[in-house]
This record gives structure tokens, sequence and C-alpha cells, in this order.
């Protein structure tokens, strides 16, 4: 077992990392940016876990955390429980614009011999909108929230004795999103609201909510678990509205669900998200045995390392490797890699520093490359505001989990 660097570290050592960093970027020759959910942070989502741990405001009545509520089985039992809160993290995702950090990545990797190529464990589609990256650069490994797919995606097959993909995946249909009715969460603490406790429960019961505006419990202070929310005599807080038509595959009509991998998932369609590994792997193995490859790692955690371990295998198999490792609290490196560990800093903070160092992204300080700048600030800061507006505050940038099914997976070079 490897054994890891400490991650804290005093400020004399952070300035000598992030020396170390922008020296191996000044001679990279190629860029392969690694990145979890804690790349989402400064665009105003939240994580999984940590400091920066956001949740859909509903769960905290229903008694549910973000595994229970990724899995695939709510898009069969309970499928407008599932949209709702799919299509809240859609539409937060499409209205955020991606901070400068993925510019700043980008345009680095713009200069290089070999150029770059972006492997990402979140499914909010920001690298596929990223200029100089894009969908032909971008290799989303628990696939992407832009997709849908027919409920069950892969199917046994007896010859072969495993489960293939359908091949049946494709784009979100904008009309299709915003033509469901998504309820807004503003429940006060305090406020008089009724409640299902059973999916087959027949009468309401009263409760109110509790101090922080989210959970719900009796009269006299009790908590409760419900399955359902909502002010008295209205609509149900958790769900899409009884009258939004849900998504459908347009081939067969059947149901539909996001194209990403879930909890305990067989029925994920595989065959977008080979495409894109299939397109990593031709990146990858076109680079010269010493080439300097420089691997940007940001905010992937280590609950589920699938983009730690994907940088490793990377900086182990070039000779000439760097690994940079930029975590606000998990930086640590393992001894045996040629690596730097960039820690306590958040994922703009790091790459902006580094860029400042390198002289600026293409050296443009335009005052266009300025207004861009200022814009994009701007829009971080007022989705901030809004999700803060509606309760549902920081939205997960959802680092899906590993499936099943796609347990063998390895984003490594073979």
């Amino acid at each position: 077992m490897a054994i890891h660097k400490k991650s804290s570290a005093p400020m004399a050592e952070l300035e000598g990392s992030l020396e170390r960093a922008a020296d191996a970027l000044r001679s990279a020759e190629a860029l392969l940016i690694c990145t979890g959910a804690g790349m989402g942070v400064d665009s105003g989502f939240g994580t999984y876990r940590g400091r920066n741990a956001g949740i859909w405001a509903p769960l905290k009545a229903l008694h549910m955390d973000l595994q229970d509520m990724s899995a695939p089985q709510h898009f069969e039992t309970d499928p407008r429980l599932a949209w709702a809160f799919f299509c809240f993290r859609y539409r937060a995702y499409t209205s955020v614009m991606p901070h400068e950090g993925y510019d700043i990545l980008s345009q680095w990797g713009a200069r290089l011999k070999h150029g770059l190529f972006s492997v990402t464990s979140n499914v909010d589609g920001h690298w596929a909108r990223t200029k100089g990256v894009g969908e032909e650069r971008t290799y989303e490994v628990h696939g992407s929230l832009s997709h849908i797919q027919p409920l069950v995606g892969q199917r046994w097959n007896e010859a072969l004795e495993c489960y293939i993909g359908d091949g049946n995946v494709w784009p979100v249909d904008i009309k299709d999103i915003a033509a469901l009715e998504l309820p807004t969460w503003d429940l006060a603490p305090g406020e008089k609201v009724e409640v299902l406790l059973r999916p087959d429960a027949e009468e309401w019961m009263p409760a109110i909510v509790a101090k922080d505006g989210c959970a719900v419990e009796l009269p006299d202070g009790s908590p409760l678990t419900a399955h359902a929310v909502r002010r008295p005599g209205q609509h149900d807080l958790c769900r899409v509205s009884e009258s939004s038509v849900l998504p459908r595959c347009p081939t067969t009509g059947e149901l539909a669900r996001p194209n990403v991998i879930m909890f305990g998932d067989l029925k994920w369609c595989p065959t977008r998200i080979n495409e894109q590994e299939a397109a990593f792997r031709k990146w990858q193995e076109s680079l010269p045995k010493e080439t300097r490859l420089v691997i940007v790692e940001v905010g992937a955690g280590k609950a589920i390392p699938t983009i730690r371990y994907a940088a490793e295998a990377a900086t182990r198999d070039f000779p000439q490797a760097t690994l940079i490792r930029i975590n606000l609290d998990d930086s640590d490196v393992p001894d045996d890699l040629n690596a730097v560990s960039i820690g306590g800093m958040g994922a703009r903070e790091a790459l902006s520093k580094l860029d400042a160092m390198l002289g600026g992204s293409c050296g443009d300080c335009s005052p266009g490359a300025r207004r861009d700048a200022g814009a994009r600030a701007s829009a971080v800061e007022r989705n901030r505001s809004s999700l803060r507006e509606s309760k549902n505050v920081r939205l997960p940038a959802l680092q899906a989990p590993r499936s099943t099914a796609g347990r063998n997976r390895s984003v490594g070079r073979r």
C-alpha cells in the first residue's frame, strides 16, 4: 500500500507546491484534466460530502440522502419524485456558466504540443460546454444529465452471459424538461403542512415544518418521515405535478431516465460513455511514452475515488508525467508518484494563482476578456442567490457512484 504525503501544509510549503506545479506546466507537452465534484463548488454547486456538502431540500422531509435518491428504482416505483429531483438538478446545472477555472485549464491545454483531454465524474455537462474542450475531448465516466435513455438501457445477453447496452441514448429535449411542473420548496420554519406517511396512505395528516425549513415534525416536535408534503389542500412539493408529461423514449414510447450511472444501477446504457472512453484511449495512446504529461486533478474525493485512481494511473503510465492534485481537504498524494499536493484551496483560487504565475492564460488581458470574466462571476453569484432564495441550497455537483454493472470499468491506460 502506497504511503500518502499529508495535505496540511504551512504557507511556505504551499507556495513551494504552487511553484513546482507552475514549473511542470511550463514544460508540459500534454494536459490531462481530471475533475470531481469539488470542481463545481465555485459555480455555486455543493458536493456529496465534506464542508461543501449540499442537499435537495425535500430529501430531509423524506429522510433520504443523496445516495437513497440517486437510485434507478425510483424511476419505476415513483417516477414523479425521481424526475423532480433530476429536473431540479438539470435546470440548475444548465442555467449556470462554468466558472473561469474551466477556461484556464482549456487555454493551458490549447498551447501544448499534444493538446488536452478531460476526464470527469461530474454529470453537469460543463466540460462539454467549455470552449476548447467540448464533447470530442470529454470523457464523462458516470454519464451526463444532458442525455437520457429508456428505463432499461442494458439487457441480459444469454450467449455472452452478461449485460449489454441497447444503444438507445439521446440528448435531452429542453422542451420536455421545461414542461415539467417542478414545485418550489419555499416552506418556512413552523409553517403548517400536511403529509402522507406511506405510499399507500389515503389521508393527509397535519404536521409542521422544522427549524431548518426542510424536515417536518409533529406539533409536539416529534420527527416525521414523510412520503409526500404539501401545504393544506395544495399540491405535493416533492414531485412534479400529475399533469406533467414525463419524458419518454421517442422510438418506443417507454418512460425515460437520465443516462447517468446511479447506485446499484444495472439498467444504465453505456453506449455514449463507451464512445467517449474510446476517444480518450485514442488520445492517450497517441502520446509518445516520454511525453511530459501533466495531470491536473481538481476536487476529486476519496469516497468514490474513480477520478483519483485515473489520475494516478496516468501518472504511472508516463515516466515524465507530473500529477498536480488540487483539493480543499484531501490533497495528499502517494509517495511513489511524481506529484504535487495543493491543499486548502478551492478549484478557482488554485487555478487562478497558477495561471497568474504562468503569466495569464494566453496572455489575454483585453477589455473583452475582462468583461467575459466579470460576466461569469456575476452569473455565478446570481445562481447562488437564486438557489438560496428557493431553499434548494447547494445543489450537489453529483459524483455518481460506480454501478454494479460498471464496476470493472477502468479509466487508466490499458
